[in-house]
């Protein structure tokens, strides 16, 4: 039933190959043969496994962000019967690094690390991930800073006004 080239990474991972490895593939013909997939295994019973994972899977390496919540959230339907399993938590926390959830990215690398501490690719999505968040953090020190030094301009502005 597996009818996608996976990303297999090796010891010397980094989110670049994997992002290379995406626009290797034609995603869009993909993700269309996976929703049909899906859709005919919906109407014969319950859906397999495979088949979901392969729709999620098309889903996150998609370009388009509701594409990728809608990948990230079958995911996580499927991670309820698995909650160990390490292909679910790299891909969570791969698609939340793509829709810009740095903080939920890390989070599945941690819980990635803690079943299999030293795995180079959660190590290095988590290590993204923290830069994200640090970057992020501090655009918004920088932005509620300035805010509040307009502020405080315009109020003594207002004073000197009414004097």
């Amino acid at each position: 039933m597996n009818f996608i080239q996976y990303f297999k990474p090796d010891a010397n991972y980094n989110l670049k190959q994997q992002l290379i490895h995406e626009q290797s593939l034609d995603v869009e013909h993909q993700l269309q043969i996976a929703r049909q997939k899906y859709t005919e295994a919906m109407q014969q019973g319950p859906i397999p496994t495979a088949v979901a994972f392969n729709l999620a899977y098309c889903l996150i390496s998609s370009s388009n962000n509701v594409d990728r919540h809608q990948g990230i959230s079958l995911l996580e339907e499927l991670r309820k019967g698995d909650p160990s399993s390490v292909e679910y938590l790299y891909y969570l926390s791969l698609g939340s690094f793509k829709v810009e959830d740095y903080v939920a990215a890390r989070k599945y690398a941690d819980e990635l690390l803690a079943i299999k501490p030293g795995n180079p690719q959660a190590m290095s999505l988590r290590s993204l991930s923290e830069e994200k968040v640090a970057k992020d953090g501090m655009l918004g020190m920088m932005i509620v800073g300035g805010a509040a030094a307009a502020v405080v301009s315009g109020v003594v502005l207002l004073m000197k006004a009414r004097k």
